[in-house]
C-alpha cells in the first residue's frame, strides 16, 4: 500500500488504530480497574515514539514530518503526553510527561523507566 498518497491513508490508519482498537482496549481497562486516562494514552504516546524509533530508518528524511503529522492526527492529545525531540539523522527522542508506574513494580525494583518523567535530565525539544 502506498503510504505516501495524502491525509486518507493516515486518517484510515488513524481510525482502525484508535477508534478501531486502542479505544475499546482503554474502555475495556477502565471498565475494569482503576487506571487514569493520562496513564493509559501516556503508554500510547510511548509505544508510539518506540515504533517511531523502529521505523526512521524505512522512512527515511520525511521521518519527523511524518512523525509530527501522526502526532497531530492523534486523538487523545498524545503530542502533549511526551516531550519529543527530532534530532536530524537520529532516532526520535521522546520523554513522557505522564508516570507509567513501572518503578512502583517488584521487577523494577524501584528503578525508572529509560523515559520516565520523574527522571531529573530533560531532552532537548523541538516543537511538533
Amino acid at each position: 500500500r502506498d503510504t505516501d498518497s495524502g491525509d486518507g491513508d493516515l486518517a484510515t490508519f488513524v481510525d482502525r488504530l484508535f477508534a478501531g482498537h486502542l479505544d475499546r482496549v482503554a474502555e475495556s481497562l477502565r471498565a475494569r480497574h482503576a487506571l487514569g486516562r493520562s496513564l493509559i494514552w501516556g503508554n500510547v504516546a510511548a509505544a508510539c515514539a518506540s515504533a517511531a524509533s523502529s521505523v526512521r530508518a524505512a522512512s527515511g528524511a520525511a521521518w519527523p514530518d511524518r512523525l509530527r503529522t501522526f502526532l497531530a492526527a492523534a486523538p487523545h492529545d498524545l503530542a502533549a503526553l511526551g516531550r519529543w525531540a527530532f534530532p536530524a539523522g537520529a532516532d526520535p527522542a521522546s520523554r513522557r510527561t505522564t508516570c507509567c508506574l513501572w518503578w512502583k513494580t517488584s521487577a523494577a525494583a524501584g528503578a525508572l523507566c529509560a523515559d520516565c518523567s520523574l527522571a531529573r535530565s530533560p531532552i532537548e525539544t523541538s516543537p511538533t
